[in-house]
């Protein structure tokens, strides 16, 4: 029983030397761990259309706020995502149907295969608001989200496009090769046009409009939800954008977002799996997950720590050492990337292996 329970206590040692201390797995942090190419938090509360004070915290592609921001219009440091996930002083960035995201030449944010998530909100949108473009024509690699106008059955909620040259589906079939043409997703059949956050993960892969990834709000919308888009298409200029598709002074006309958008992260040849997706949106909620006793949505030696404590705010017990040993580590997907332990925190990891033998014996 002792051999037992030593063998355990020093492969949990040996796991934590690997590795390591692990971060709270928050949004940020799970975003982090998945290698975005660019990352905009969109935190900034000065507005200054003479410098790049858009900040791309991964890439350094900074970006540049545009449009208006006079009272009434876009304005930046609003209240973000109320969502456990992000911390209380996060701020978003109030496009409000007048401003805009400018982050130069659209064909440094354009690939074959690409990653856009992010959270935003939209008021009602008149058709053709935009999300992101990166306003290239070349359908290989062109990438769009936008919103329809109006309510319902036939509505578009929200759409993904590929090719601008196209519009629309065939007749009969989803289409494939390099005709690829553009989709919404029914305001029935997940309405985002609330005034609500939500969160959206969306990627392409190649010119198959069937590999397409689509996440709102933690729940994957495959091809048996998606219709014909009837809402015009079409790029101007050929700057990547946020919360727009037209750069300039805004307004309904100008396809801005009639709302906010927050923490977008952008993959270039790289698709999210529908798994990871969804991890980030859990991440946000802090969803709990088996094993994770101090209730930071991941798995790590931290859990293993509040266990051998006793005072997990999530009610462990002695027996839930084996939920724990089941699930550590959590998946990438919602740990932030492992740093190498101080000496210090070896110390500490090595008495408490040696802390658990003696727990064990004196329950044994």
């Amino acid at each position: 029983m002792n051999r037992s329970v030593f063998t355990r206590a020093s492969l949990m040692a040996c796991c934590f030397l690997c590795l390591g201390p692990v971060a709270a797995a928050d949004y940020e942090a799970a975003v982090l761990a998945l290698n975005p190419t660019h990352y905009w938090r969109l935190n900034e509360t000065t507005v200054d259309t003479s410098t790049a004070t858009v900040v791309d915290s991964v890439g350094g592609l900074n970006g540049l706020h545009a449009g208006g921001f006079d009272p009434g219009e876009g304005e930046v440091g609003v209240d973000g995502p109320p969502v456990p996930g992000l911390s209380d002083d996060n701020v978003a960035f109030g496009a409000n149907n007048w401003a805009s995201v400018d982050l130069g030449p659209g064909a440094d944010l354009a690939a074959s295969t690409m990653t856009f998530a992010g959270w935003f909100t939209e008021n009602g949108s008149e058709g053709g608001d935009r999300l992101w473009t990166n306003n290239q024509s070349d359908g290989n690699v062109s990438f769009q989200i936008f919103f329809g106008g109006g309510f319902g059955e036939t509505a578009a909620s929200l759409g993904i496009g590929l090719n601008p040259a196209v519009n629309g589906f065939p007749e009969s079939g989803l289409p494939s090769g390099s005709g690829v043409g553009n989709f919404h997703i029914s305001d029935a059949t997940v309405p985002t046009k609330d005034g609500e956050w939500h969160h959206i993960v969306a990627s392409r892969n190649g010119n198959n409009i069937e590999d397409v990834i689509v996440v709102i709000d933690g729940v994957n919308y495959g091809p048996e939800t998606w219709a014909d888009s009837t809402d015009t298409w079409g790029t101007t200029g050929t700057n990547a954008q946020i919360a727009t598709r037209t750069p300039g002074d805004g307004g309904g006309a100008q396809q801005a977002l009639n709302g906010s958008v927050d923490e977008v992260a952008i993959w270039l040849d790289r698709q999210l799996t529908v798994e990871e997706s969804i991890a980030l949106y859990n991440a946000a909620l802090q969803v709990g997950i088996p094993g994770d006793y101090d209730a930071d949505s991941d798995v790590d030696g931290n859990d293993f720590i509040v266990w051998q404590k006793g005072d997990s705010p999530n009610g462990a017990t002695s027996g839930d050492l084996d939920i724990w040993e089941a699930n550590f580590p959590t998946p990438p997907a919602v740990v932030a990337t492992a740093s190498v332990p101080e000496p210090a925190t070896l110390a500490q990891l090595v008495i408490l292996a040696a802390g658990l033998v003696t727990m064990r014996r004196r329950r044994s």
